[in-house]
């Protein structure tokens, strides 16, 4: 049995499942979150990371496309839509979580 891939990718999503995290893409509307990790990779990593979705950011979904994609989103004081393979791609923890 191996302890370690040798594929970060798939190393960085292990650490984040076991600890209580789910993906941007399940949440739903009204719900809010953490940001835990961001495990996508070269220039789609780099898009998410740009448009300010970083770890230790609080994130709420706003509202959901009539078929699922895009998600509206809002963080640090502005609304965001993000393609729902993006969304995939960002892990939050459920510490924070909270249905208004």
């Amino acid at each position: 049995m191996r302890l370690f891939s040798k594929n970060k990718k798939n190393l960085e999503i292990n650490n984040v499942q076991k600890h209580g995290t789910f993906r941007l893409s399940d949440m739903k509307p009204k719900e809010s979150a953490v940001v835990e990790a961001v495990c996508g990779t070269g220039a789609i990593r780099r898009r998410i990371i740009d448009m300010g979705i970083t770890p230790g950011v609080k994130i709420e979904v706003v509202k959901l496309a009539p078929l699922g994609d895009p998600l509206e989103i809002k963080l640090r004081g502005y609304q965001l839509s993000i393609r729902k393979s993006e969304a995939c791609e960002i892990y939050l923890s459920n510490r924070n979580r909270d249905v208004r």
